[in-house]
């Protein structure tokens, strides 16, 4: 029945699909339209609008109306024409993707003009069609802020984007616990999928000079979007044109300390132990290798490296190309294994073919490759305990050993410093993003067209160099580790395969409808081992059925989504609305870890091997409805408002993911006096629920609302202001809950854990305002800044905060249920069965545990009361749960109060008057946040809520082009970041709060002797870095 259900859903939404209109290829291309009249006004009927360069264009209808659909972002050159009327031409004609750019055009009778009018095309400060936050930047954007140098900065400059690195989206998640990740990134309407794996970053893979157009989306989403909820990142590729083009820059960072404090070999965490006059501790040898073991290395010394090309063209007759590589050798903050960013390339390249003026095909692809060092993190956790070591000598107790002895660095209080270059203790990481994309567009008619995405892309990550086994911690005479070996490894393969259809028209003047469809199929498989310690070893799966050491496969869920929108305008009235639907498949190959792992026969890695497969997944399944308005109050000025549903699904993992770990040595299960294939790792026991994997998580939900005002007050001055509300519910979070198991074979068995759920809660509200001026007079300027409130509460309400799962007669009366294990000839362990005179028998003692539960429902504690039982997905297993409201818990982590961000160009014509001061750019770019609030107890009263200290920097870009010849410029630039040496010092407590004091005390003996070198008080904010210098060189043809 619930796939009956699935279907009519999918029907009522996606039928429209074959007769109306759909999505104009999910947010990548605009339209163009406007009205060809005579000087007089009289609209001019048949008259032909082209687009200059290409074989694109429209005829005008009997009012004189004209429209382009599906045109790409960019600057364009448009012409009008019509027999016995003399030609007009408008250049630089901004087309922005999902936006309609309007051109009206009056043309002058050929006997009045003989000379074709040519018109500079102004792009209207207020977009009239904006509904809600929407920020666009496009090519010549990006190149007007330099500074910006990677993707992700610019993007942090738009209105509801927090600076501090995350790209968080007005106090959203980017990567919590689950892997969730709030924000939808799409490259040429792609979606990049990165809610697979344990850790969800905001990987976008394009370099800043391959892009045409960024759309950064802080509000509402169109019905387009789905499985996301804070924003979009729309990115928009460049493509080949018909002439040849090529882009080359080069940067050198100069070399300079790049923390604040002293030298890292004279810090203070180094008192007592460090003496370079002492002959004993410069000349000490590592027994193993005769490595002298305390050596500086010269890490401020370092030279920093940037390169980046591209190149575009045609290859043949309407089909062109375009290419992009970066390459980064970014100097090091601290001693680092090389003293230098280790091998990395980002790439991406695509060929454009239009056989015919209503057809185009596009093929692109991104490649990145990253290498990196592995201290041997995993492997950190024990069976019944902590990953912390407790020795009251031990001045650095309390600490992890996940990095004891494994890269150079200054983690573990300094102690793993004298390193020596190159040692990784678990070996190399190779990671590698890949993506392959081809994308259809065909016009079917002057108001209707479609297109089709078919996309693969690949997240692998893998160990090279692992060695076999783990040694144990080895210190020199002052307590520094010395190198060794911990077997650890990580592979990953996460592969999608993904189809989105779209089909888009404009049915009238007045409704623009999109309609379409998308289906993603993911290929899930995650290995990890570790062992930190020669007795603690720690394995983490992720995958589907098979065997989780021979043969794991992978686990194949899909995700669906339709969707239908309508775009609505009338007389400057724009109206969008959709709704959305979205579902999930876990599909087969499912086990219900969460239950049936607490029994003593699944219990284990090699015991987990006989758990049954669940055939029958809840099929996760979501309604999105959205609408948002803008009206005109005047012609400069709009208003807008928005309102929506998101909805979004757990990240897949959380539904796969099973640990387990253990200290013991494998079994020898039978007695053989050898450890077999099936006997490896048998000791290893199934970790807590919040590790494994979980059916009874529901999709997160939020609802927003947002308000603004968009006023072209001025000139080329625009000024907006946005006022947003988001409630976000059913957040997955960690919460302490109690998970029994009654049993009538062994009775009660418990576990505490900290289970997984729909714990969480956050409000974000605030608002966003920015003013701009357009490029005029050599200047222009954007200034963003948000006021804004987060308030996340972890395990609030109402919720089950102990559970007992009883078994029940029928369930002992059936297949499934088993007593202990047995011993087979390979050592494997297998469930032993009943006999059937046993299950009669502990069947009646499992009735009479149902009667006592029974008894119990509605039965009030000190600190809860008892609820009605539930049947959860194993048959006849029933889990009985006590309830209670838990006192909100606050998280600051997200809180940032105040942003602000401004970014100022002056840019000097080539013919300016003043000669040395022709083609010149200055730069500037300030960014300053408060601090992150904090929960402050007083020595009297009750706790406080105070936020840190204001941070902020400040840049200066300086640039002076020189025309070389033909098309080609050269460029030669100086940067200089955190211009006035700001410090970040984000100091908390007492002396903070009271005085406002954040240095040590001016009598503190470690401050005489060190100066200020307090590392950790540095470390999160903008002024992070003391002031950098770059130069470099670009050239452009």
């Amino acid at each position: 029945m619930k796939y009956l259900y699935y279907l009519v859903c999918l029907l009522l939404i996606g039928v429209p699909i074959a007769f109306s209109p759909a999505d104009v290829s999910a947010g990548t291309v605009g339209k163009l339209n406007g009205v060809v009249a005579d000087v007089s006004g009289a609209p001019l009927p048949g008259a032909n609008v082209v687009i200059q360069g290409t074989r694109r264009g429209a005829t005008t209808d009997a009012e004189g109306y004209f429209l382009i659909l599906s045109v790409e972002p960019g600057r364009y050159e448009l012409e009008a024409s019509m027999v016995g009327y003399t030609a007009a031409t408008k250049q630089d004609v901004v087309v922005q993707a999902d936006f309609t750019t309007t051109v009206d055009f009056n043309l002058v009778e050929a006997a009045l003009q003989a000379e074709e009018l040519v018109v500079i095309a102004e792009r209207p400060p207020v977009e009239p069609d904006r509904t809600f936050s929407r920020y666009v930047v496009d090519a010549e954007d990006i190149e007007n802020v330099p500074l910006a140098r990677t993707l992700d900065e610019v993007i942090a400059l738009q209105p509801g984007v927090s600076l501090d690195g995350n790209l968080r989206i007005r106090g959203s998640n980017n990567a919590s616990m689950a892997g969730s990740n709030d924000t939808f990134v799409e490259i040429d309407g792609v979606r990049l999928v990165n809610n697979d794996g344990f850790v969800a970053p905001t990987w976008m893979g394009i370099n800043k000079s391959a892009l045409q157009e960024v759309q950064v989306v802080t509000g509402g989403m169109e019905a387009e979007y789905g499985n996301a909820q804070a924003g979009v990142i729309s990115l928009v590729t460049k493509e080949g044109r018909d002439a040849y083009t090529g882009f080359g820059e080069y940067r050198l960072d100069l070399p300079a300390k790049r923390h604040w404090g002293p030298n890292i070999y004279d810090h203070p965490f180094h008192a007592g132990k460090v003496d370079w006059s002492d002959p004993a501790f410069t000349n000490e040898t590592d027994p193993e290798t005769g490595r002298k073991v305390h050596e500086r290395t010269d890490y401020t010394g370092v030279f920093g490296h940037y390169l980046e090309g591209s190149a575009s063209g045609p290859i043949a007759r309407d089909v062109s190309f375009f290419v992009n590589a970066a390459h980064s050798r970014k100097a090091p903050i601290y001693p680092s294994a090389l003293n230098r960013e280790p091998l990395n390339i980002q790439t991406f390249g695509n060929f454009v073919t239009r056989p015919s003026p209503n057809f185009k095909v596009k093929l692109g692809g991104v490649f990145a490759y990253y290498e990196g060092f592995d201290p041997g993190t995993r492997g950190s956790r024990r069976i019944g305990g902590s990953n912390t070591r407790i020795d009251p000598d031990d001045p650095f107790a309390g600490q992890q050993l996940d990095t004891d002895g494994g890269v150079r660095g200054i983690t573990r209080g300094g102690r793993n410093l004298f390193l020596p270059e190159g040692h990784s203790a678990a070996g190399k990481q190779n990671f590698s993003e890949r993506m392959a994309y081809l994308l259809f567009t065909h016009t079917l008619s002057p108001t209707t067209f479609y297109e089709v995405r078919l996309n693969w892309q690949q997240t692998l990550t893998d160990t090279s160099d692992v060695p076999p086994v783990t040694q144990g911690v080895r210190r020199d005479s002052k307590g520094y580790f010395l190198p060794r070996d911990i077997y650890s490894f990580k592979y990953m393969d996460n592969k999608r395969v993904r189809i989105k259809a779209d089909l888009s028209s404009q049915i009238t003047k007045g409704h623009f409808v999109k309609t379409g469809f998308e289906i993603t199929r993911y290929g899930l498989y995650h290995h990890e081992e570790g062992s930190r310690q020669a007795r603690a070893f720690t394995i983490r799966l992720a995958g589907g059925p098979g065997d989780p050491i021979i043969g794991m496969e992978r686990a194949h869920p899909i995700q669906y989504g339709v969707y239908i929108q309508d775009k609505m305008e009338f007389e400057g009235l724009v109206i969008n609305a959709g709704i959305r639907f979205d579902a999930m498949d876990p599909v087969k190959g499912w086990r219900n870890i969460a239950t049936l792992w607490m029994f003593r026969h699944y219990e284990s890695l090699t015991r987990f091997r006989n758990m049954p497969v669940t055939e029958d997944l809840p099929f996760l399944h979501a309604w999105s409805p959205r609408v948002g308005v803008s009206h005109p109050i005047t012609d400069r000025s709009t208003i807008r408002f928005f309102t929506g549903v998101f909805r979004q699904f757990p990240d897949i993992q959380n539904f796969y993911q099973r640990e387990f770990g253990g200290t013991g040595e494998d079994r020898d299960v039978n007695g053989n006096g050898q450890i077999d294939q099936m006997e490896k790792y048998n000791s290893l026991k199934q970790f807590h629920h919040a590790v494994s994997g979980m059916s009874d998580i529901e999709p997160e939900k939020s609802t927003s609302f947002e308000a603004g005002f968009d006023w072209n007050f001025a000139g080329k001055y625009v000024a907006s202001v946005t006022a947003f509300y988001r409630d976000q519910m059913g957040i997955i979070t960690n919460g302490s809950t109690s998970w029994r198991l009654e049993e009538p074979a062994f009775g009660y068995d418990g576990v505490s854990s900290r289970g997984s759920g729909n714990r969480g809660r956050k409000w974000s509200r605030g608002f966003e305002v920015s003013l701009r001026k357009q490029f005029s007079n050599m200047v222009t300027f954007n200034v963003a800044y948000n006021l804004a409130w987060t308030k996340n509460m972890n395990n609030s309400g109402f919720r089950n905060w102990r559970a007992y799962h009883v078994v029940g007669p029928s369930y002992v009366m059936s297949d499934r249920y088993f007593v202990g294990v047995d011993a087979r000839a390979d050592g494997q362990e297998v469930p032993h069965a009943p006999t059937q005179e046993e299950r009669v028998q502990l069947a009646e003692r499992a009735r009479a545990q149902l009667r006592d539960y029974d008894s119990r429902i509605g039965e009030p504690l000190s600190d809860g009361y008892w609820n009605a039982p539930v049947e959860i997905l194993e048959p006849g297993i029933y889990a009985y749960t006590i309830g209670r409201y838990n006192t909100p818990t606050l998280q600051s982590g997200i809180d940032r109060r105040n942003i602000l961000s401004g970014q100022f160009l002056f840019s000097s014509p080539s013919d300016f008057h003043i000669a040395p001061l022709a083609s010149l750019r200055i730069s500037l770019l300030y960014r300053l946040h408060t601090g992150i609030p904090f929960n402050y107890t007083p020595p009297t009263g009750p706790r406080e809520r105070r936020t840190g200290p204001i941070s902020l920097v400040s840049d200066i870009n300086l640039e002076k082009e020189f025309y070389i010849g033909g098309a080609m410029t050269a460029t030669a630039f100086l940067e200089i970041h955190n211009l006035w040496n700001d410090k970040a010092d984000m100091t908390t407590g007492f002396d903070w709060i009271q005085w406002g004091k954040q240095m040590p005390d001016p009598d503190n003996g470690t401050y005489l002797k060190y100066g200020d070198g307090d590392i950790d008080r540095y470390d999160q904010g903008l002024g992070r870095y003391p002031r950098n210098w770059v130069v470099g060189a670009r050239l452009k043809f």
